[in-house]
């Protein structure tokens, strides 16, 4: 039978390895796009696609079939590979059934699959540095006409035309120096009546300024502790009319508007004037500026936070650019931020976060949790509803939410669960419209659910036991081998029974496994105890056998 190697190399390609998983490119030759089909045992296609990753270049894809195991078995390795594809914002989509089975396929096999696309951030470039680089390469071009003009080579015409070249070079360097020196905005006074708010453009919080802020800075100068030399300056915008707009600092300018009004001085200096920084940027720049800036004396509130992300979303912005926002502006809070963006503004969640930010820390803390775990499920099904939404919280809050036997007790398990029970009011991969979850009723498992877990535990522990098995026995005839007691051929040929003993139960498991989705809806139709009974009798021998 022709190997894949040799219909690779039939067919002109050059062959870097034969372990993708040992090769490493060579510096400054990361690929930018990779395209893979790995093998599905032993979990190789998790291994495969995050080498690739790892490889890629900055910027770069890499499209790949993943087997559907890697998606819903509970195995460590497979829920941290689903962890972290949803971190790395990777794309999903499941395979038509019987996409291996065509003539055109290499290996017929009836596996199921998802394709995965998964596009790597790419290097971010800093203001400052380009425009160092800009300056640098510019000093480099003056230089050589320089050299050149020296060197007294060439005909007067030559030096003429070098001559403006170096003048034109001259001018362009003074550009950027001047660029560069107002890019370094100076702090300047400005009088309070010349500032002005439009907080439908350039606010994002709820209230006008911060309470809590405002009451420090005059604390502050009522105690003698303020000092202008370290005052955090506001900043402004200066619009194409000329107008000032705050876009960061409205809790300072109102301290300000008080103490003028208390008539405080401080250093013999009184607040009418406010210092500040003024930039000249476009309209959508400075609103970019002023939601994502975080120099807010008090910084926004986890919902407000969340507000100006479901707003990027509403202005057709990619999920992708959302997430590297999120990841940009947030830190280490950026996922429950953005989770929080999937969820309803006005909705039953959204208000209790708001009702319980003073509250204390357990009623609090059970409410962000909820709802972090259903915006998290929203992200994954945008199909949801907001009447599903509050249906889920409704159930979670009820009885499903807690440490006790059969609740709710970590996002992995709701996750699970609930995806379970979405799968069952699926009608070719969607929710019917206005289709409620019935999680009660759907969360629980069906008889034939739980006979097929039972199938799939037997099978694992007939597995394992025929691994061990299998390693005893390849210790036992490798060391007679090794001792020169039997040849390495016939302790081959012994140990090929075992090999296909476990070969077989893998392979039988798997099969299994594949059913899952079958399975779950399967279960979905059982509405009645007449029409369960009637189900499984007609349908049961068909699920549960899973042949080699």
């Amino acid at each position: 039978m022709v190997s894949l190697e040799q219909i690779l190399l039939l067919k002109g390609f050059i062959l870097v390895g034969n372990d993708f998983l040992l090769y490493t490119p060579e510096a400054g030759k990361a690929p930018d796009k990779i395209i893979m089909n790995p093998p599905f045992e032993n979990n190789q296609d998790i291994a495969h696609l995050q080498h690739a990753y790892s490889i890629l270049k900055p910027g770069g894809r890499v499209v790949a079939i993943i087997g559907e195991g890697a998606f819903f078995r509970q195995g460590k390795k497979e829920t941290a590979f689903r962890d972290w594809l949803h971190q790395i914002d990777g794309v999903e989509e499941p395979l038509p059934e019987n996409s291996f089975k065509g003539a055109e396929a290499f290996k017929q096999t009836g596996v199921r699959s998802r394709l995965v696309i998964i596009d790597k951030p790419g290097a971010e470039k800093e203001d400052d540095l380009s425009l160092a680089l800009a300056l640098q390469k510019q000093r480099i071009r003056i230089l050589k006409l320089k050299a050149k003009l020296k060197s007294g080579l060439g005909n007067i015409n030559d030096d003429v035309k070098l001559k403006l070249q170096l003048q034109k070079q001259r001018i362009r360097l003074l550009k950027l120096k001047s660029k560069k020196s107002n890019a370094q905005t100076k702090v300047q006074a400005v009088p309070l009546s010349k500032i002005h708010v439009n907080k439908k453009l350039f606010q994002n919080r709820e209230t006008d300024y911060s309470h809590e802020s405002v009451q420090r800075i005059l604390e502050a100068v009522e105690s003698g502790n303020f000092r202008w030399e370290v005052f955090d300056p506001v900043l402004l915008w200066k619009s194409p009319a000329g107008k000032l707009y705050i876009l960061s600092g409205h809790s300072r300018t109102q301290a300000f508007k008080e103490l003028v009004k208390k008539r405080k001085k401080v250093g013999g200096k009184s607040f009418k004037s406010i210092p500040a920084k003024i930039i000249q940027v476009s309209e959508t720049e400075a609103k970019r500026i002023a939601l994502e800036s975080n120099t807010l004396s008090t910084k926004e509130t986890d919902t407000e936070r969340a507000n100006y992300y479901r707003s990027l979303r509403n202005q057709k912005k990619s999920k992708k650019e959302v997430v590297e926002l999120a990841q940009k502006n947030e830190g280490k809070n950026w996922k429950k931020i953005f989770n929080l963006s999937y969820l309803n503004p006005e909705g039953f969640l959204i208000d209790s976060i708001k009702a319980t930010e003073n509250s204390d820390v357990q009623s609090k803390s059970v409410v962000n949790t909820i709802a972090d775990w259903i915006g998290e499920l929203r992200v994954r099904f945008p199909e949801l509803t907001d009447s599903h939404e509050k249906e889920i919280a409704d159930w979670l809050m009820g009885d499903a939410y807690g440490n006790k036997t059969g609740q709710i007790s970590n996002k992995r398990m709701f996750l699970e669960k609930l995806e379970s029970a979405i799968y069952k009011i699926t009608e070719f991969g969607k929710i019917p419209p206005g289709k409620r979850l019935n999680l009660k009723k759907t969360v629980s498992k069906s008889p034939v659910e739980q006979d097929y877990e039972r199938q799939v535990e037997a099978l694992k522990r007939e597995k394992k036991k025929a691994m061990d098995v299998l390693k005893e026995k390849t210790e036992k005839l490798l060391k007679g081998a090794h001792e020169g007691k039997i040849t390495k051929k016939k302790a081959q040929e012994l140990l090929e029974p075992y090999q296909d003993n476990y070969m077989g139960l893998f392979n039988k498991l798997n099969k299994l496994l594949g059913k899952k989705y079958d399975i779950a809806q399967a279960a979905k139709q059982q509405t009645s105890l007449f029409g369960l009974g009637k189900f499984l009798i007609q349908n049961k021998k068909e699920l549960l056998k899973a042949p080699i």
